[in-house]
């Protein structure tokens, strides 16, 4: 069973409380998020062999990103900060 990506603080980052970056596979999805609430939208999601976490990508809209919409049904080997079950994304490649 492969190992779930492993969330490290880094303490040379500003304020002593940065991550540093993990490297996750899967699928994308849209899935909703947040329902019955003033947040809830149809969110992009990645699925891995480990557990499901929410996609952002650095600098991208939360509610819509372009760039991501790109990237639904598609698998993905991304490098990214776990922070809880948002991965947030700065480099991805489409396997």
């Amino acid at each position: 069973m492969p190992k779930a990506p492993k969330r490290r603080e880094s303490p040379k980052s500003s304020g002593g409380f940065g991550f540093e970056n993990v490297e996750v596979s899967g699928q994308v999805v849209k899935k909703p998020y947040a329902v019955g609430s003033k947040s809830e939208h149809q969110a992009t999601y990645l699925e891995t062999p480990t557990g499901t976490y929410i996609l952002r990508r650095r600098d991208g809209n939360p509610f819509y990103d372009p760039e991501l919409e790109k990237l639904v049904e598609k698998v993905i080997r991304c490098i990214g900060v776990l922070t809880n079950n948002t991965l947030i994304m700065s480099n991805w490649t489409v396997l």
